[in-house]
């Protein structure tokens, strides 16, 4: 008797994980654009409660919205890291205003990874090196 209210218990457990995997996977875009981009990161923290609010990234005058996954740890790593430049990889979306808006679509990269860029070296001769490979000579002051 405890044996078919086992499968029972096994086969509904069954049918809500499947249920989810496909949920999870109706999700995912058919075609996508992967990005990376490097920029000057900035933050803004909720005025009430000081937690993370949102963050854009902007580089060579244009300025793009992230959108972070629920993280707690790319929640942290981008506070510590605003004001800095990083390297930020992800997907580009596209969001459409509902209702007919005449307002133009927002833009915006949804974050898998957040890096800080390693600071470049100045060695005597004036020239800025990454790891001793030089990339570019300073002028004479």
């Amino acid at each position: 008797m405890k044996t078919p209210v086992l499968v029972a218990i096994l086969a509904l457990f069954f049918h809500a994980a499947t249920a989810q995997a496909q949920a999870e996977k109706a999700k995912e875009p058919e075609t996508y654009l992967k990005v990376e981009a490097k920029g000057k990161l900035k933050v803004y923290l909720h005025p009430k409660t000081g937690e993370f609010g949102s963050a854009c990234l902007y580089a060579n005058g244009i300025g793009i919205r992230l959108t972070m996954p629920e993280n707690k740890e790319i929640f942290a790593r981008a506070k510590k890291l605003d004001g800095q430049i990083v390297v930020v990889t992800g997907r580009f979306m596209v969001y459409e205003h509902e209702g007919g808006s005449i307002r133009p679509p927002t833009y915006s990269i949804s974050v898998d990874t957040l890096k800080a860029t390693p600071k470049a070296k100045v060695n005597r001769a004036g020239s800025v090196c990454d790891g001793g490979n030089p990339s570019l000579t300073l002028p004479a002051l």
